[in-house]
């Protein structure tokens, strides 16, 4: 699918240049230690990649987003499953973790009268359609945690020299400086180090801030033992006022679905439905007239966790048959799943036949709320739905034209998420969409 494909392109490629102009900062003339700049040797695989700190700025810039940066952690660390795609494993902290180890400056003299200070940029992944990039400003959205441990090194004995942990809305737009002020244990004046390691996880309720930023004004870096103040991150963005519904159709009144004409004769009972391989063995539920926005037919999914969004195959599954018995010829089937915010789960309507697509709704909700990307907001709300609308928290069929007896096997599919009992709300309205011919797509 081809938000699969913005998020592969987010994962793999390397981010450059500032997202937006921010100040220069000014170093402290009191500052008597080196400054170790966050640096990395490219955005490949976990077990490959090399992030490493240097007493040397560089010009160039290669930033990587990890995809086990945010909620695919946190699903991954309640799950207990560790994430095949992407820059990163998720699992649990230690999978997620960056170790960023010095190669140069050493031995190191701790002056426990000053503190460890320093800025560690974060910001949003960029992507790329056909060259072009398709989020100048990042994107990201949630709240994020960042939380940054710093070690030192005697031999192979690790030495703790402190830990904090900076909480923030992230959003399109400039990078987040999150500053560091850490005192050094009295204990350690005067030590020598011959190691120095900054340890960054990055997590929380969060999608696409996985970026350290190593470039120009925002060059993150830690200083032993001063350095000046950071930039303040800047504030989050509204977010968009939800669109007002539709007036029904006349005849259709809000609710209250689609009575029949008066003298209309009254249908026969439907035959039982004839599922096909797609949905054989699964259960049947009937959606009749009695069956409203306000009253709908909520039919229980049970979906295995998964955290495996970029580069995912074979995504936890959960097959519903859905038959329509209604007094009129033709009526609307509207297909409600709701979930937590910034995870992605996918609906699709199957012709019982032959399994091809109906109707769906399988836009990227984890970046629904980035309105400032087109090309993510797109592919997250338009581009592939037939008869579908995608939000930050639910995908919906609207009013598939389907006739009396007639139904579905829908498809309801984990992507991004815990996974667990979910419901599935139906009922009949206003008919919107026609159905896509049979064979018309397959999967």
């Amino acid at each position: 699918m081809s938000k699969r494909l913005i998020t592969l392109l987010m994962a793999s490629m390397l981010v450059g240049g500032v997202l937006a102009a921010v100040p220069a900062r000014a170093d402290d003339p009191a500052a008597t230690g080196p400054k170790f700049f966050l640096r990395s040797t490219g955005c490949s695989a976990a077990d490959t990649n090399f992030d490493y700190l240097s007493v040397e700025d560089a010009e160039d810039a290669i930033e990587c987003n990890y995809t086990g940066a945010g909620i695919r952690n946190e699903i991954g660390g309640q799950a207990g499953t560790v994430g095949a795609g992407g820059s990163n494993a998720v699992a649990d902290r230690e999978t997620a973790t960056r170790y960023w180890d010095a190669t140069d400056g050493m031995p190191l003299i701790l002056d426990a009268a000053k503190p460890i200070t320093g800025t560690i940029w974060t910001s949003g992944a960029q992507c790329a359609v056909g060259g072009a990039p398709c989020s100048p400003a990042g994107i990201s959205i949630g709240d994020l945690k960042l939380d940054i441990t710093v070690v030192g090194l005697q031999g192979e004995t690790e030495v703790p020299l402190g830990e904090l942990n900076d909480t923030f809305q992230a959003a399109p737009g400039a990078p987040h400086a999150t500053e560091i002020k850490l005192a050094i244990p009295a204990e350690l004046n005067g030590a020598s180090l011959t190691g120095f390691e900054v340890r960054t996880w990055v997590h929380g309720n969060s999608a696409g801030h996985g970026v350290i930023k190593t470039n120009g004004d925002t060059s993150s870096f830690v200083s032993v033992p001063t350095l000046s103040g950071p930039v303040k991150p800047a504030k989050p963005a509204k977010p968009a006022k939800p669109a007002k519904p539709e007036k029904p159709a006349k005849g259709c009144k809000k609710g209250k679905g689609c009575k029949p004409p008066k003298g209309a004769p009254k249908p026969e009972a439907c035959a039982a439905f004839a599922a096909g391989d797609a949905g054989k063995d699964q259960p049947t539920v009937v959606v009749s007239d009695m069956h409203t926005a306000e009253a709908p037919l909520v039919q229980k999914v049970s979906l295995d966790p998964n955290a495996d969004e970029v580069g995912a195959t074979d995504a936890p599954t959960s097959i519903v048959n859905v038959q329509v018995d209604s007094s009129l010829a033709t009526a609307g089937l509207y297909a409600t799943l709701k979930f937590p915010e910034r995870r992605d789960y996918d609906l699709w309507a199957l012709w019982a036949d032959d399994g091809s697509v109906a109707a769906s709704s399988h836009g990227f909700s984890a970046f629904i709320e980035t309105q400032g990307a087109p090309a993510v907001a797109d592919q997250s709300n338009t581009a592939g739905n037939h008869g579908g609308e995608t939000t930050s928290n639910s995908e919906n069929l609207v009013g598939i034209i389907t006739p009396d007896c007639g139904g579905y096997s829908i498809s309801v599919e984990n992507y991004l998420g815990e996974g667990g009992d979910l419901e599935l709300s139906l009922y009949l309205g206003e008919g919107k969409t026609e159905p896509k011919a049979p064979g018309e797509e397959t999967r």
